[in-house]
């Protein structure tokens, strides 16, 4: 998406931020000296105004700035916005649709970013594939080099903030002797149960793997795992959300210490072992067949997915997991398995009803792994994590 802004010419919006836009949108553009003007700020911000921090203003000054919006609180939001608030039935809902109207005001301070690079700094920042991610894969923006982004586009401050702190706090995977790294909206693998259940599901497969694909990839957690195990592997990832792409794919170079190369043809990344598809949904964007081994941590709570962060975790009425088993049967090879994580959390009856899915789709369970975790769910203590090998 590419807009046009008076004074700063056309400019990009990433994709996990298009929603917040419309052709009605307006825009004000502050810089170094009107920065200062922090009252007069807050009021273009309650009347619906973006502000755009213009070129080469301290960092101090636009995080000076932020901190005084986010103090100022329902001093952000107009008359309409908190009589919607105040309709909202007990104090709970009150106060989460307080939060959430705060929070998109605070979205409206953006930055002017380019490559990586964090223009509207004085100082020289960068974040590495910052446009990856706020939720693009590059292609749908016409880039046909993944990383040749030359346009400016925009970025909200908060975003930025909260992407840095996520970026200087990797989970450490005691299993793997290594640090991973998550992005916004994407699941850190913190669960060592999960990891050593998957891990030990993949040894009791047969060594004879050449092709592996990791569904719905995230961190890249599972890939990376396959790739210990199986070394000589061409190991493929695909994920819904362009973001959980962009955080593999900096753990996949932070490992191999190589960069990622595009391949042109089959419009896919390459780093070593790894091969990194556009995102889409399940296999919308995988262009090859014949995996020897698929991998997929399935979504178990079964309400719906209300956000993006949701997406690896809900899947209402399990028709994520249905489409996975109906689909993947056409993906696999001769010998081909499948490793297939879920859990218990929603029930005994959701982890009955996905083995009636497994009997539909005509699979067989080679072996049924699980263990039994600490539960934080209210109202209950313990739950299971389950791993299914599943053969044709």
């Amino acid at each position: 998406m590419k807009i046009e802004i008076k004074k700063i010419g056309n400019i990009l919006i990433p994709g996990m931020f298009r929603k917040d836009y419309s052709t009605d949108t307006k825009y004000t553009i502050i810089d170094s000296r009107s920065i200062d003007s922090s009252d007069k700020i807050l009021k273009e911000i309650k009347k619906g105004n973006f502000i755009i921090v213009d070129e080469n203003t301290p960092e101090k000054k636009i995080k000076k700035l932020y901190e005084y919006l986010k103090k100022m609180g329902s001093e952000l939001l107009d008359k309409d916005t908190m009589d919607e608030v105040s309709r909202r039935d007990g104090g709970s809902g009150r106060k989460k649709a307080l939060e959430y109207f705060q929070q998109k005001k605070l979205s409206q301070l953006l930055l002017i970013c380019e490559k990586d690079n964090i223009l509207s700094f004085k100082e020289k920042v960068s974040v590495k594939h910052l446009y990856g991610f706020c939720g693009t894969d590059y292609y749908e923006d016409g880039f046909f080099e993944y990383d040749e982004l030359t346009e400016k586009y925009l970025v909200s401050y908060k975003f930025y903030h909260e992407l840095s702190e996520l970026l200087k706090n990797p989970t450490r995977i005691e299993l793997l002797n290594l640090d991973l790294y998550t992005g916004i909206n994407v699941l850190p693998p913190k669960s060592t149960d999960t990891s050593e259940i998957f891990y030990d599901a993949m040894k009791k497969s047969n060594n004879n793997i050449s092709k592996i694909l990791d569904m719905g990839t995230g961190s890249g957690h599972l890939a990376v795992m396959a790739n210990k195990l199986f070394e000589n592997a061409e190991i493929f990832v695909t994920d819904i959300i362009p973001e959980a792409l962009t955080t593999a794919r900096l753990n996949f170079e932070n490992i191999t210490g190589i960069p990622t190369l595009y391949d042109k043809e089959k419009r896919m990344l390459i780093n070593d072992n790894f091969r990194i598809y556009r995102s889409g949904s399940m296999y919308e964007k995988v262009i090859d067949d014949n995996f020897d081994l698929i991998l997929f941590n399935a979504p178990w709570i079964l309400a719906k997915a209300r956000n993006r962060s949701e997406l690896a975790l809900n899947d209402e009425n399990q028709e994520v997991v249905k489409e996975f088993l109906k689909e993947s049967r056409s993906h696999l090879s001769e010998n081909g398995k499948i490793i297939l994580g879920y859990s218990n959390n929603s029930g005994d009856e959701a982890v009955e009803s996905l083995e009636v899915l497994i009997d539909e789709f005509k699979y067989k369970i080679v072996e049924k792994l699980s263990v039994r975790i600490q539960s934080y769910q209210s109202g209950r203590k313990w739950m299971r994590i389950f791993c299914y090998i599943l053969e044709i």
